[in-house]
């Protein structure tokens, strides 16, 4: 739980966000390599296969979503995000 408090921490967020922070570092610790295994991971030892890190995303980065065209107010000047 040291990770997670540390990640809410560093994020600025309240504590109703841990179990979404423990769901990310649980994720993020069995996609890295553990020296004490000589280098796999444990994603490795359980699935066999290599684990892809390109699925790791940046834990609580400010993020927008696209709005279409035609749902926008203000066709010109609202905001795209």
């Amino acid at each position: 739980m040291g990770k997670v408090r540390c990640a809410l921490r560093d994020a600025n967020l309240p504590a109703k966000w841990w179990p979404e922070a423990l769901k990310y570092m649980t994720y993020a610790q069995n996609y890295t390599p553990m020296s004490r295994l000589k280098n796999p991971t444990p994603y490795e030892l359980v699935k066999g296969v290599s684990s892809d890190v390109k699925t790791l995303q940046v834990w609580s980065c400010v993020c927008f979503a696209y709005v279409p065209e035609v749902a926008r107010k203000d066709k010109k000047m609202s905001a795209r995000a």
